[in-house]
């Protein structure tokens, strides 16, 4: 599926990048949010591949 999307991409680039993507649970002012760290190198083409955007950086629980 990935090699239909972008055919010079290396697997395990890939999935080494979205291994570095992180999720922080935060409380601010009586609120919770979900906090992510920025997708670098191929971590998106992941999400591309199977048609789904990213997640978003920050979502209020």
């Amino acid at each position: 599926m990935l090699s239909s999307v972008a055919p010079e991409a290396d697997y395990t680039r890939v999935i080494t990048d979205l291994n570095r993507v992180k999720a922080v649970k935060l409380s601010m002012n009586g609120k919770e949010f979900v906090v992510r760290t920025e997708l670098r190198g191929d971590a998106y083409l992941a999400f591309k591949a199977v048609g789904a955007r990213p997640p978003q950086r920050v979502l209020q629980l």
